[in-house]
């Protein structure tokens, strides 16, 4: 009798691993598939079947994933860089699309019910409400965003004509790592890494953008989930996918935090006054959006926020620290 494997594109990235993780606890068999353009060997769990694929050629998806009985596929994997979406719009709205139609090809051909889709809170943009539902009108101001717009919609298009269920999962400000087994973010950029990094190198101050913020500090506004908490959604949404059907769900709590506030409690978590530097506000920033979870906490009334904020800082630290010790 063939195993049944779950597969998990993206798997050896920053959020992909943390998943892959959780689900190989839960005594679950994984194949991931990535091609390491931003992911990394040693995040990969053993445990786990690995290939290096190019999710863009459809023919080597089919070639050598065919002999598996796959029940269901979770993909995470995409270009994610809203600044670079900006000046390679091709990467963002024709590359991550065909990556998302080849894998729903290689679905439908091989029988495999169930889709779970990584996508963003970038898909609304500029709304006329800070606290979001499903629901909500989609103004994406981000290549990014429309990219992720345009899959989810395919998406849709296929489950209509194909016993295919679907769960898109509208991700907010990720944050965290698992320090102890060595998963963390390696792209700088967001706030929580860019803190974190200048703190364990010694250095007390951050660069923030913007100050006239429509906010009650002129900072931006943002929910921000920790990943250890997004991957326990992941390993509870696959469980059950198959009574769900098609569903959109925001992943966030529901509990934003200012960019001054999340500064503040790195400040006083180390015991050491940090700087701010400000600077212009970049094009396009949103004043403030968060989830409203609402239908993530009915469909998964178990699931709760184990990670604080304060939770989610130390371990980031921790992570930072370990890079450095590494020289990762």
């Amino acid at each position: 009798m063939k195993d049944n494997f779950i597969l998990v594109t993206g798997g050896a990235g920053y959020i992909g691993s943390h998943v892959v993780n959780l689900l190989i606890k839960k005594n679950l068999s994984i194949i991931i598939v990535d091609n390491l353009s931003s992911g990394k060997i040693s995040f990969i769990n053993k445990k786990a079947k690995f290939f290096k694929l190019n999710l863009l050629n459809k023919n080597i998806i089919f070639k050598k994933l065919k002999n598996f009985n796959i029940l269901s596929i979770i993909h995470l994997a995409a270009y994610s860089d809203v600044i670079e979406s900006k000046k390679k719009p091709k990467k963002y709205l024709k590359d991550n699309l065909l990556m998302t139609k080849n894998l729903l090809d290689f679905a439908v051909s091989n029988n495999i019910k169930n889709f779970i889709f990584s996508s963003t809170a970038a898909v609304y943009g500029n709304v006329d409400k800070i606290k979001v539902e499903e629901k909500d009108p989609k103004k994406p101001i981000s290549n990014y965003g429309l990219g992720k717009l345009y899959s989810e919609k395919l998406i849709k298009k296929y489950s209509l004509n194909n016993k295919l269920n679907y769960v898109l999962m509208r991700y907010f400000n990720v944050v965290g790592s698992d320090y102890k087994r060595r998963i963390g973010p390696i792209k700088s950029g967001t706030l929580f890494k860019n803190l974190s990094s200048n703190i364990v190198n010694s250095n007390y101050q951050i660069k923030i953008y913007g100050k006239n913020f429509n906010t009650m500090d002129g900072s931006a506004i943002r929910d921000f989930i920790d990943v250890t908490d997004l991957a326990e959604i992941h390993y509870l949404i696959l469980k059950k996918i198959k009574t769900l059907k098609k569903v959109i769900i925001n992943c966030g709590y529901a509990k934003p935090n200012s960019v001054i506030q999340i500064i503040k409690y790195f400040s006083t978590l180390i015991k050491k006054k940090i700087k701010i530097n400000t600077l212009e506000k970049r094009l396009g920033e949103i004043d403030q959006i968060y989830a409203d979870n609402s239908l993530l906490l009915k469909i998964l009334p178990r699931w709760k926020r184990k990670m604080s904020t304060k939770q989610s800082i130390y371990a980031t630290l921790k992570w930072e620290e370990y890079i450095k010790k590494n020289k990762i």
